[in-house]
Formats: C-alpha cells, structure tokens, sequence
C-alpha cells in the first residue's frame, strides 16, 4: 500500500488522510487521531454559512476529543456531534484536494481490527460522499468479512500473498549475505513484527545493530531483553 501510494500521490503537497484501529473501546477514536491540523486550520473556507456557523460553534470540541477520552462518556449528543463536525472537515478535505488537482483519497488501515462502531460509523460517511463528493477510500484488511456491511457501495477488491517467514529468509540472503539468522531468529522477528514488511525491516536492523529484536506489538515496551524467547543474541544461538 504505502509504495502504491507513493506512485500514485507522489510529490503531493497536501496531506492525505489516514484511519487506522485504535486500542481503545471509543469508536471514534481511528477518526479523531485522522484529523490533520494543516487541512482543520483551513475547514472554514469550505463551508457555506450555516455550516461555518456550526463550525465555529462547536469545532472547539475537537481538543476536548483529542485528550484522554472515556468512551462511557461519550453520549448520543456528543457523538453526533463529533459525526457533524468529522463530516465538516472530511467535505473540506475532498475539496482541498480537488482545488489543487489531487484525489481525494482516504486511506482505512487494518479495518479487520476495528470496533463495529467505528465500522458502521464509516459506512455512514462513505454513503454521503463516495457517490455525491468523489470520495476515493483505500482500505485493507486481512480478513474480507469487514466490507460486508458496505456491500452496496461500489468497490473493488485486490488480493494480496501474505508475507511468509521463507519470504523474509529470501530477502536477508539476497540483501544481507554475510549474515545468517535461523529459523527461531526468523520466526521472532516476523511474529514481533505482525509480518508487516515495514516492521520486519526495521526489526532486522535493530537485530544486526544491537542482537535485539523490537516488539511492535507493543511500541511502549522498547527493545526486548531477557530469556523470553524474544532475545535475539548471535552468540546464544551459535
């Protein structure tokens, strides 16, 4: 995905607008952590005048969603109003693209990870502006099931191989020839790693610098130490 969009958003400069899952119970939590300050600063010129109204009245809100966040909290009044204000600046968005000649893309990450909430809730916004805006989603996921519920908006499905540990043995043999790791050490590192390409490289390379592998499962852990079995140490397996 990112080297697609690399091909096809190249030299791009407004922002594009990325959803991805969140820990957290909060369905809106993928939209609220989306929001771009270069593209909220500019949401006002977009809007006609009751739209700039509610805007004005209520984007303030937007700060109070971005810090911590009890999803108990979070009433029908509240959440229709964060809809409201998301739909805003999502409209702002598709036209700041469109006035500098740039897709209007959205790009949903993981959507097999999110809450049923925060699904149900993007199937709303692309009812509104897929068809009547032009809105253009990429979404991914390993497991199809999710887009279930949005069967009835026209889309296109591309499969992809997953990534295999006998593919990531290749590519450190083609890459790094003087360096050869085992299958326990391959393992690690492609299930720290959630056999994202991007992760495994730079698993790879925390192993060749340091012995270690980094758990991006959980980024708030660091590096990983110890005889856990995710201690990659050259000298322990040799």
């Amino acid at each position: 995905l990112d080297e697609a969009l690399k091909t096809i958003c190249r030299d791009e400069t407004v922002p594009l607008l990325f959803l991805s899952s969140c820990n957290s119970q909060n369905p809106l939590d993928p939209f609220i952590w989306s929001i771009n300050s270069e593209i909220e600063d500019n949401v006002s010129r977009y809007l006609d005048a009751e739209e700039l109204d509610q805007w004005r009245a209520m984007s303030s809100e937007l700060k109070l969603f971005k810090n911590s966040w009890d999803a108990e909290q979070c009433s029908d009044f509240v959440y229709k109003d964060f809809i409201y204000l998301y739909s805003l600046y999502l409209k702002a968005y598709i036209k700041i693209r469109k006035e500098n000649s740039l897709l209007p893309i959205i790009v949903c990450k993981n959507m097999d990870l999110w809450k049923i909430g925060s699904v149900q809730l993007l199937y709303k916004l692309f009812q509104k502006f897929v068809q009547s805006e032009g809105l253009l989603p990429i979404c991914t996921g390993s497991d199809p099931q999710w887009g279930e519920d949005m069967s009835d908006i026209k889309s296109r499905t591309i499969h992809f191989k997953p990534y295999t540990v006998d593919d990531l043995r290749k590519r450190v043999e083609t890459a790094f020839t003087d360096i050869h790791l085992d299958d326990k050490q391959l393992f690690t590192i492609y299930k720290k790693s959630g056999g994202l390409t991007l992760p495994m490289f730079h698993s790879l390379l925390t192993y060749i610098e340091t012995g270690f592998v980094s758990d991006f499962g959980n980024p708030s852990e660091g590096v990983l130490r110890g005889d856990d079995g995710a201690t990659l140490d050259p000298q322990a397996s040799a």
